[in-house]
């Protein structure tokens, strides 16, 4: 059987009750526009700094010693076969950019590392730097994986200085000096 209840509308706002409605929905529409190209800004900046396939590792030395880049080699690991037997094993690894073997990094001045990314892949290398006037040396692993860039630092040899690191920054700084 048909129903023959009549559908009422609710009646439309008018005057000044109307005008605040539709300021409402045009200023939430023009806010969430500004807001997603804020974000979209963002993200494109971000990328142009550095390609997709890398991710950028920034160490500064914070001290009033220079240090010079000595080595950087495939950062080491450890697999384990399902026998519970493990060996070690290295990382692969590739740049879009880095300092090159040998070059100075002055006091307050930043290196920065593209190393290589790549979804399901995992990429690490390890940068050597002796420290100027020293037998000492930092040292920095860089690691790229699918969800997470890490970084780990230590001085060697000698306790001249801290260091700092975590995802894709890294400080060299010595207290008091």
């Amino acid at each position: 059987m048909l129903s023959t209840a009549v559908i009422r509308r609710r009646p439309r706002p008018t005057g000044r009750v109307a005008g605040t409605q539709r300021s409402r929905v045009g200023t939430r529409l023009r806010v969430s526009i500004v807001v997603g190209c804020a974000v979209v800004g963002a993200l494109l900046a971000q990328t142009a700094v550095a390609s997709a396939a890398s991710r950028g590792f920034d160490i500064r030395n914070a001290s009033s010693r220079g240090l010079q880049l000595q080595s950087v080699q495939k950062a080491r690991q450890f697999v384990c076969n399902p026998e519970f037997h493990c060996f070690p094993s290295f990382y692969d690894f590739e740049f879009e950019g880095r300092p090159g073997s040998g070059d100075r990094l002055a006091p307050g001045a930043t290196h920065r590392f593209e190393v290589k990314w790549f979804p399901g892949d995992e990429y690490a290398a390890e940068a050597t730097y002796n420290i100027e006037g020293t037998n000492a040396q930092l040292q920095v692993t860089m690691k790229t994986s699918t969800f997470s860039n890490t970084s780990t630092c230590r001085v060697l040899h000698a306790p001249v200085g801290s260091c700092i690191a975590g995802g894709l920054n890294i400080f060299y700084f010595v207290v008091g000096g």
